[in-house]
């Protein structure tokens, strides 16, 4: 499993290091007593992520797990490094999008920076001798009992929130933090939630083009659906490969075939049409033991595309789209859901956290919803921010985004450079600044769409409503192209078969 392991047991992990083998490289150093097994992307680093620091810079070494857009330029780690011991933490600000755990390493002290929104999904555990990092719980040793609350929580949602695992002592890895070898924490990055430019968001497709640009062309590779995220991806830049999955006359497939030409290559297929992988389930097991379950079925999806990519390893991934631009992080099921579905307006009543997390998290017992609720007061009780504002950055962080719903882009950064490309700077904090009773009421889509091509912007998505919609209509078409997905056979979209899998 692609990472850094700093201190920790690999061998714990062994299944998924060979799975994953034909894909990585893996690097094995004993530096300033710190023992350190760096598995990185062989695609997306040409010489190994590790840079040795002269005595101007305080003969030090710094290793990356994962990737980073720094001064306009992909991976310049010396750069990045140098510029780090010279200027201190807060040059990690200006990183405008990227994956990765960074592991500083002197005589003196070791120190991990995590990037800003925790899309890295590192663990750490420092109240030991030394100080223990890895992508996985699994390969911590002496692991202990686990936490009987957590093990409730993890069983009633099938994942964790916050930073917990199962396991008192090891916790994730803060997004944005700076963690030295006594524990101590600092952050780089204050999130602004009033943006200057927060009504220019006619401007997001040309910020999520100088990102794609930052690849070749003949190394982008689009997962694209029936959906609006990944399409508004589509209309920023050229891709070199494009896929599609689920049943072939479902929501998605006919969509998304409309923009096969965008593409130098491009094939749909059944969810299913890979085939079972008989090493899924251990390997995913190891990946989120501890933390989350995992979603059945994508392992052999992204291990297919892969093979059929050639040199597209870098996949541009939509997460965290659909809270960004229609509000989903307020909206739940049931009853209430449905009415606040058909009528978004009600958001102005001025809803609590609460009650939006109560109806959120309803199977949880009360003793772990006042664990979620204590966790998110802390999140963001210092947060410059509206409810709504704070909601919709806690689900990504730390709630169902953070924990779960990421596994799906973790699991394709195995094989794929995976770049969830709404978490660029400046696109998610344009939109974590908008009035969300006006993105519940799907609002935003318009003006982000303005000065789209008619091709993207007039169609159609799968749920039946496309950007120029009327923002009036669009809550009951989506109810009744639900109803279609969920009882008219063979209109399903590429869900993954709803498998939560425990680790």
């Amino acid at each position: 499993m692609r990472g850094i392991y700093l201190n920790t047991q690999i061998k714990a992990v062994e299944q998924s290091i060979a799975f994953f083998a034909p894909y990585n490289e893996h690097l094995t150093e004993h530096c300033f007593g710190q023992n350190i097994d760096l598995i990185y992307s062989k695609a997306d680093w040409q010489q190994k992520p590790v840079v040795q620091l002269s005595d101007e810079f305080g003969d030090a070494r710094v290793y990356c797990a994962g990737w980073f857009i720094y001064n306009n330029q992909r991976n310049n780690l010396q750069a990045l490094a140098q510029d780090y011991v010279l200027h201190g933490h807060k040059v990690f600000d200006e990183i405008i999008l990227g994956v990765f755990v960074l592991i500083h390493v002197d005589e003196s002290d070791v120190t991990v920076i995590c990037d800003t929104y925790g899309a890295s999904t590192h663990y750490i555990r420092s109240n030991r001798n030394k100080l223990e990092v890895a992508p996985s719980v699994k390969a911590f040793s002496d692991l202990g009992a686990a936490n009987p609350q957590m093990t409730e929580m993890f069983n009633s949602l099938g994942h964790l929130v916050g930073n917990y695992t199962l396991y008192d002592d090891i916790t994730r890895i803060d997004p944005g933090s700076v963690v030295n070898s006594h524990g101590d924490i600092a952050h780089y990055h204050e999130t602004n939630f009033n943006v200057a430019l927060k009504d220019q968001l006619e401007t997001i497709p040309q910020h999520f083009k100088s990102v794609v640009d930052c690849w070749p062309k003949n190394n982008r590779t689009l997962p694209i659906s029936g959906g609006l995220d990944s399409r508004l991806v589509l209309t920023t830049s050229e891709f070199d490969y494009g896929f599609t999955y689920g049943p072939e006359n479902s929501g998605d497939r006919p969509v998304a075939r409309q923009y096969a030409d965008c593409f130098k290559r491009y094939e749909e297929f059944e969810f299913a049409a890979p085939g079972p992988s008989d090493m899924e389930k251990p390997v995913q097991d190891e990946m989120f033991f501890g933390v989350s379950g995992w979603y059945g079925g994508l392992l052999p999806i992204y291990q297919y595309t892969h093979a059929k990519s050639k040199n597209a390893y870098a996949l541009f991934d939509g997460y965290c789209g659909d809270p960004l631009q229609r509000g989903n992080a307020l909206k739940f099921s049931g009853p209430k859901g449905l009415l606040l579905k058909l009528f978004p307006w009600c958001y102005r009543l001025g809803f609590s956290a609460r009650f939006i997390f109560k109806n959120r998290y309803k199977m949880l017992s009360q003793a772990s919803f006042e664990l979620l609720m204590a966790d998110y007061e802390k999140r963001t009780r210092y947060l410059q921010a509206t409810i709504y504002q704070k909601i919709t950055y806690y689900e990504i962080a730390y709630g169902r985004g953070g924990r779960y719903s990421i596994n799906g882009g973790i699991t394709a950064g195995q094989m794929y450079t995976t770049v969830p490309i709404f978490f660029a700077k400046p696109v998610l904090e344009m939109f974590l600044s908008q009035n969300f009773v006006e993105t519940a009421q799907f609002k935003l889509v318009r003006k982000i769409w303005r000065d789209v091509q008619p091709r993207f912007s007039k169609a159609a998505s799968e749920a039946g409503v496309g950007p120029m919609t009327p923002y009036w209509i669009t809550p009951f078409k989506n109810l009744f192209y639900r109803f279609l997905s969920h009882y008219i056979p063979g209109y399903g979209t590429y869900d993954v078969g709803g498998k939560k899998n425990k680790s």
